[in-house]
């Protein structure tokens, strides 16, 4: 996937909307932010949101240094020097294949949805605007040509040093590129909610789950929304805390709560506040027993809304973001696994599981040995399931009985290892994904990586060969659930059914749609596949069912109720031996040490 950064100079003090121009950030994590500016740091920090400590005067010397020119620009006609950016801020762009450059006052919608792979591969200058570059949303390829393209503008040093705005990141960019006929700017589609269409439409316009949509258009996406002509008129901000709400109203007023919207009245609205955890039932019966017909009014208004929302499930009551202390548990079931149960929990326990839900399916091992320090400790909580694929009634067991403990539980299996890709614990990586009811991690099948007899030493030691990314059975997910958030378990246990008919995100924030399959080889069983292609760049899973061909059997051996064929371990181990791959070697050696040790 290619990288971006969007390089921000800004100085003042920060919008009223700015919290939520945040959160439309945080919405598209595959793309970088970067301010340069006096204003003071936002408290809830933002991992693809950066900021560097700069005034005015400060950028002036900057630009005057790398350009080799006298600059001396105000704070708006600065956008002039947009075009040189990548000269400019040459430091802060190392390792992304394009930088941009963008406004402040502007609510995001989904933009790698509309700047897809396809056209970064293929252009070097891509616009949000239909035949001509637009100041609040251009990106260019992160080559010298294209950096060093503005010295192509005639008499470009006075239009740097000119304290006006010239308009150069539009207009006369625009220009130069049309007469040099350069055919690597991609400028075809409108795809921003500018000035003109959102007078021309002003109602109608709302953020949701990271996407820019107007009810009056059958819900058309936009990129991005533009609100140059609103900002004097903009004054009220009712979203005061835009992390814990997915959804909000646009308008010329200001961003409102879509609820409150709904209702005519103030008093009404009042009067919503005290009564919306009752049921519609219950404001009928309030309804008729009120005589006063002002009253009686906003009692009618209030049932108007509860009639075009959802009654108050069951889960309003409960905080969807508190915990009784733990932030992140797993859950898993397993049967004659013992030789492998310490490495398994030592891993994930290093990664910041702090609680381990296991379900033990008749095994016949001496399994206890290896879990008895864990339980006395309280670290491993043990039940017993006599049905041995009940893996769906298991999860369900303990969302039911550990649903208020953490924050997070993974569901994954004892063959599985989940870990972050670049963080080095996965609490650190989950906090960007707390808004959502659950987010799907895709698996990668490992094979035997040569052994036919199970070696000495550590899973993820041994076994480092693994299949393409690619590879279909790859599509599968495992689920990080928020426990409050998760009403029960499916029975194919790959995911849960969540509140409010919400969905799981994939690692991209992306929603993960479902596709059912069912397999009609000899191992059976349905699941569910993403539509999206595997992505395990921030949150993987490794998945080492096959491991050595000694293990498989034993495996088979051990009376299973879904029979394990050898031919399918040699069909799958040639697929699954593609690619050496050691990203867990950077935990071995304290994994070796916590194995040792155990604390």
């Amino acid at each position: 996937m290619k990288k971006i950064i969007i390089l921000m100079p800004y100085f003042g003090k920060w919008p009223p909307w700015f919290e939520l121009f945040m959160q439309t950030c945080v919405y598209n994590p595959t793309v970088s932010w970067i301010f340069f500016t006096d204003a003071d740091r936002p408290a809830e920090k933002c991992q693809n949101v950066d900021f560097v400590g700069m005034d005015l005067k400060q950028f002036n010397s900057l630009c005057s240094e790398k350009l080799g020119l006298q600059v001396q620009k105000r704070a708006y006609s600065l956008c002039d020097l947009r075009p040189a950016y990548g000269k400019i801020f040459s430091d802060h762009i190392n390792g992304f294949d394009f930088w941009g450059h963008s406004d402040i006052d502007v609510f995001y919608g989904n933009i790698r949805a509309f700047f897809t792979e396809e056209i970064l591969n293929k252009y070097d200058i891509i616009s949000s605007r239909n035949g001509m570059l637009s100041g609040h949303f251009t990106i260019y390829k992160n080559v010298e040509e294209i950096n060093a393209l503005f010295r192509k503008l005639p008499n470009h040093e006075i239009l740097f040093t000119d304290k006006r705005y010239l308009l150069v990141d539009e207009i006369i960019m625009s220009d130069l590129i049309r007469h040099n006929r350069m055919k690597g700017v991609y400028w075809q589609k409108e795809m921003v909610a500018d000035r003109r269409k959102i007078e021309a439409l002003p109602r109608g316009w709302y953020w949701a789950r990271g996407g820019i949509y107007n009810t009056r258009e059958n819900d058309k996406e936009y990129m991005y929304i533009h609100l140059k002509s609103w900002k004097p008129t903009m004054k009220k901000i009712e979203v005061k805390r835009p992390n814990y709400l997915d959804e909000w109203v646009i308008t010329k007023k200001g961003v409102f709560y879509p609820r409150k919207q709904l209702l005519k009245s103030k008093s009404a609205r009042k009067i919503y506040r005290r009564l919306s955890t009752l049921t519609i039932e219950a404001l009928r019966y309030a309804a008729r027993k009120v005589k006063k017909v002002e009253i009686l009014r906003q009692f009618l208004d209030i049932l108007d809304v509860m009639s075009r929302i959802r009654p108050v499930p069951w889960y309003a009551g409960i905080n969807a973001n508190r915990s009784n202390g733990l932030y992140l548990g797993i859950c898993a079931t397993f049967k004659n696994r013992a030789p492998h149960l310490k490495e398994w929990i030592e891993f994930h326990r290093m990664l910041g599981a702090e609680r381990l839900y296991l379900y033990n399916s008749q095994s016949a091992d001496d399994f206890m040995s290896v879990l008895r320090p864990y339980i006395r400790k309280r670290i491993v909580r043990l039940y017993d399931i006599k049905n041995p694929s009940g893996r769906a009634a298991a999860y369900s067991h303990c969302l039911k009985n550990h649903r208020k403990e953490a924050r997070w539980i993974a569901f994954i299996d004892i063959d599985e290892f989940l870990f972050p890709a670049h963080e080095s614990c996965l609490p650190d990586a989950l906090r960007d994904y707390e808004r959502f009811p659950a987010v799907g991690v895709h698996t990668i099948l490992y094979g035997s990586s040569g052994h036919a007899k199970r070696p000495e030493g550590l899973t993820i030691e041994n076994y480092t060969r693994r299949s393409e990314i690619d590879f279909p059975e790859n599509e599968y997910i495992k689920s990080i659930v928020n426990p409050r958030m998760t009403i029960s378990w499916s029975a194919n246990a790959h995911h849960g059914i969540y509140a409010d008919n919400a969905g799981a995100v994939d690692e991209n924030m992306h929603l993960i749609e479902e596709r059912f399959f069912i397999d009609f080889s000899n191992r059976g069983g349905f699941g569910v596949f993403t539509k999206s292609p595997v992505s395990v760049a921030r949150l993987r899973v490794n998945n080492y069912c096959l491991r050595s061909l000694e293990e498989y059997k034993a495996r088979r051996g051990k009376g299973n109720k879904v029979k394990r064929d050898i031919n399918r371990f040699y069909r799958y181990d040639k697929y699954c031996n593609k690619t050496e791959d050691v990203i867990l070697k950077r935990f071995v050696p304290e994994l070796k040490t916590r194995l040792m040790d155990p604390s």
